[in-house]
């Protein structure tokens, strides 16, 4: 289990933002080959929810509301050499309790890309039928059930 932190985008330290940017542009920009604006924002008003060891970002994800008032988890992801530990299991598990805590009122939908939609259904998550590509990769949308 990895000793994880929960902080605003001001209580950020520069040193966790960089490494927290460091994991989001090597795995969604370099690892799944699709150039995409990944600072789109959406980081102010967000929670970011993260494992750093030293100076490596091991396991992140990304915790707003939507203009739908949905709390949203999004740019969920572990490192390359921390995958296949369960870690991404433990990861959505603290990242549902967190919405449930900020946004008691809201459901809590994610952006699955489409190939990880049976890891999500695994975590509470259900499809809604609802599919569409975004930045070049299928996604799905799904919402926690359970």
């Amino acid at each position: 289990m990895l000793r994880y932190c929960i902080k605003s985008f001001d209580d950020l330290t520069t040193k966790e933002l960089y490494a927290i940017l460091q994991l989001r542009i090597e795995i969604f920009v370099v690892e799944q080959n699709c150039p995409f604006q990944d600072l789109d924002g959406q980081d102010f008003e967000a929670l970011h929810i993260f494992s750093i060891n030293t100076s490596r970002c091991m396991a992140y994800a990304r915790l707003s509301q939507t203009d739908a008032r949905e709390a949203l988890i999004s740019r969920v992801m572990i490192s390359q050499e921390n995958r296949g530990k369960g870690l991404a299991y433990e990861l959505m598990t603290l990242s549902v309790e967190q919405a449930k805590k900020w946004f008691p009122q809201n459901q809590i939908k994610i952006a699955a890309q489409k190939h990880l939609q049976p890891f999500y259904k695994k975590c509470g998550f259900e499809y809604n039928g609802h599919d569409f590509y975004e930045d070049g990769i299928l996604h799905c949308t799904m919402y926690y059930i359970s």
